[in-house]
């Protein structure tokens, strides 16, 4: 795992938090920023791996979608959410991790759960969820 590849890992998570933004918009930003084609595709297929460690094939079932309930939109901010659908539709997080998240945003002590908290509370799930490699590299996720 190269260093460049954890980098493109950091800065897609960042730019996961912008609005509106596509995949094809964080490939193009991160060529513009000198980052490799095969660095790119690295990180991607990385942030797939950890979410789904064993993941096979899509199922042919739709995907299921995931609607706050009203107290749960008072205590995560829209762009906490933005943040969390993001992930979920690149495939980063699965129903499960989503809904740990969710809860983990809940019992949080903050009135509102920002996009800056809720960085930590993915980076945290994701560690939780998984092998001593993520624990060992997910700090590049989203504060490099």
């Amino acid at each position: 795992m190269s260093e460049k590849m954890f980098d493109a890992v950091g800065l897609i998570l960042e730019n996961l938090s912008q609005e509106n933004v596509s995949e094809e918009e964080l490939v193009e930003s991160l060529l513009s920023r000198g980052f490799a084609m095969n660095d790119i595709e690295a990180a991607f297929k990385w942030l797939a791996q950890i979410a789904f460690p064993g993941a096979k094939k899509k199922s042919a079932r739709p995907e299921s979608m995931r609607v706050l309930t009203g107290y749960e939109k008072t205590k995560i901010s829209r762009d906490a959410w933005g943040i969390i659908l993001k992930l979920k539709k690149l495939n980063i997080l699965d129903d499960h991790l989503l809904e740990e998240i969710i809860e983990k945003a809940l019992a949080t002590a903050s009135e509102e759960v920002d996009a800056q908290e809720m960085k930590a509370i993915i980076q945290l799930s994701i560690m939780h969820s998984g092998s001593e490699e993520k624990n060992n590299t997910t700090s590049h996720l989203l504060y490099h």
